[in-house]
């Protein structure tokens, strides 16, 4: 049973962010692990909610709950330094061309829909870019957690599956389903 928490009323402030680099920024997986080592250092910091994320070879997707914008925007910031520095450590390891810069893309989000419609877009990426036919084949996205193949330790997975249903099994079951468009988002 998943601990009751009122669905429509989030705790903190919900962001939907996008870390933009060159065309092959993320595309080693070292990068991509790299990246969520960060990120997830820097969330125990910030003590930040990570609802969804998925990392592409050249972005990475998040759905992140804040309580201060302002700490959130330095987080950030830190994030893409470290990974910066982390590139040009291993330039010639990783990267044959110059390092590239990362950008960020931000988007506030208001209600516990709004959180599952954007969980669904995170994590259709890769079947978006063709990466894989079926959302549960791609490694690195939060989606599996939210299915029960993998614990990202960083996933903060069960506000969005009590907006579900408070049983989890039950909640798993339909957030698969919304996934997979054979549902309408539930209101509870």
């Amino acid at each position: 049973m998943l601990s009751q928490n009122t669905s429509q009323n989030l705790p903190h402030k919900i962001y939907y962010h996008i870390l933009q680099g060159s065309r092959y920024t993320f595309a080693d997986e070292r990068n991509k692990k790299k990246l969520l080592d960060i990120v997830l250092a820097t969330q125990d910091q910030e003590k930040w909610c990570i609802y969804a994320f998925c990392i592409t070879d050249d972005k990475a997707y998040f759905l992140m709950g804040v309580n201060e914008e302002q700490n959130f925007l330095l987080g950030l910031q830190k994030i893409t330094e470290q990974f910066t520095q982390y590139s040009n450590a291993n330039r010639n390891r990783f990267w044959q061309a110059e390092v590239p810069v990362l950008s960020f893309y931000i988007e506030e989000l208001y209600s516990a829909e709004d959180l599952a419609v954007y969980c669904r877009k995170v994590h259709h990426v890769p079947l978006e870019k063709g990466y894989v036919e079926h959302l549960a084949d791609y490694w690195w996205s939060s989606y599996i957690t939210y299915i029960g193949i993998y614990a990202w330790e960083m996933v903060e997975e069960g506000t969005l599956l009590l907006h579900f249903s408070p049983d989890e099994e039950l909640a798993r079951r339909k957030f698969r389903q919304y996934h997979c468009g054979k549902v309408n988002i539930p209101c509870l």
